[in-house]
């Protein structure tokens, strides 16, 4: 006895093949929308992220803080402020760095450091914002106030230098021509009709309005403001003394004992 065969219907091939064809375009065009989506989103995600950059090195710049490109060097910036006698630098040091600081009003040369520098504070590693001010007192004459503050790791504010100014180390602000390098500045005596001229010497991290980052090896002595102010003979002399008032602030590296033994 025969087994009755179980029957089968036939599906027409051009029926499988359509069948297949929208299955197949379904499927693409939801991938399609899903690659579309997935990039419209990255293309937002990127446009913010390069927004938020653009925005950071603003508030970067404004604030005075570099970018650190080198982390084996001091990386330093001249801060711009908007008062007058007073000048600000931002300090990156390398790790297992530590400076002194100086500062002099007297006796300023031309080269080199001055002879003898008052000691103010000493500098580790890390970032530092270095602010030096010069109050004008009627009474007790101008006082130079030099304050610290770590970015990095934060710490609050100290008064690192509180010193009061000889008139002779304030000479200088009296005849200050400004922060342009090479002012020549002219003052007439009381009831004379002749000149007397002035010039001001302005090296080292001025404040520069297009922030500009300066790296320095961390061995190097860093002299962050050389003002030099002295008086001329007549316009357009350029001689200039050896020593003379004006505004030293440097950073001079620390010696390990045993490379301070060894010298």
């Amino acid at each position: 006895m025969t087994t009755p065969q179980e029957h089968q219907v036939d599906v027409p091939d051009s029926r499988k093949k359509r069948s297949w064809r929208i299955r197949f375009s379904l499927l693409s065009m939801i991938l399609l929308i899903t690659v579309v989506a997935l990039s419209i989103s990255h293309w937002q995600m990127s446009e913010q992220l390069a927004q938020m950059k653009v925005r950071t090195e603003q508030l970067s710049d404004s604030l005075g803080i570099p970018p650190v490109s080198d982390p084996t060097k001091v990386t330093a910036i001249g801060v711009p402020l908007m008062v007058d006698d007073a000048w600000e630098w931002h300090l990156v040091i390398p790790e297992g760095k530590e400076y002194d600081l100086y500062v002099a009003f007297t006796h300023v040369p031309g080269e080199g450091l001055p002879e003898n520098p008052i000691h103010v504070e000493s500098i580790t590693n890390g970032e530092v914002r270095i602010n030096l001010s010069i109050e004008k007192q009627e009474m007790t004459g101008p006082i130079a106030v030099v304050q610290g503050k770590y970015v990095l790791p934060p710490q609050g504010a100290t008064t690192m230098l509180y010193h009061g100014m000889s008139p002779r180390e304030a000479s200088w602000l009296k005849n200050f021509a400004g922060e342009k390098r090479n002012i020549a500045r002219g003052s007439s005596t009381t009831g004379r009709e002749n000149l007397k001229w002035y010039r001001t010497r302005n090296e080292g991290l001025i404040k520069d309005p297009e922030f500009v980052a300066t790296l320095f090896d961390p061995d190097d002595v860093i002299v962050l403001r050389r003002t030099r102010v002295f008086p001329m003979k007549e316009e357009g002399d350029k001689t200039e003394p050896k020593t003379c008032a004006g505004m030293m602030v440097w950073l001079v590296p620390k010696v390990a004992e045993d490379q301070a033994a060894d010298r």
